[in-house]
């Protein structure tokens, strides 16, 4: 894994619900971190996804939920019969991107505003 101190070059993307959404931040942030390319392993399911405006089962299946969060670690983030939202846990934080408010780097308890379930997990 490679040692990161700061995610200051991420913060100034631009979320795009197409182009570069939540899982497009979370998977270039993975990647950096952790060498696992998530776009090649379930680009399709994202693409499909976003274009039944949810998240595809086949992304889902293939993250391994976790008991708690471990550094680093994917958060989902949702609510009932809404789409999935995801980021990357590091340090005690969430780095994730949403569409109004751009890339935040933030506690875990402000990051789950607004959603009623979160989960932890880790690339199969």
């Amino acid at each position: 894994m490679t040692a990161r101190t700061s995610v200051n070059e991420y913060l100034g993307k631009v979320y795009d619900a197409r182009k570069y959404n939540c899982f497009h931040l979370a998977a270039e942030v993975w990647a950096d971190l952790t060498g696992q390319d998530l776009i090649k392993a379930y680009g399709d399911a994202i693409r499909d996804g976003l274009e039944a405006r949810r998240l595809n089962r086949q992304l889902v299946s293939g993250l391994r939920e976790i008991p708690k969060p471990q550094d680093p670690c994917i958060v989902v983030l949702q609510n009932p019969r809404e789409t999935p939202h995801i980021g990357v846990y590091l340090r005690g934080r969430v780095l994730h991107i949403r569409e109004h408010q751009g890339v935040r780097f933030e506690p875990i308890f402000f990051a789950q505003f607004g959603f009623k379930t979160t989960r932890y997990a880790l690339p199969c």
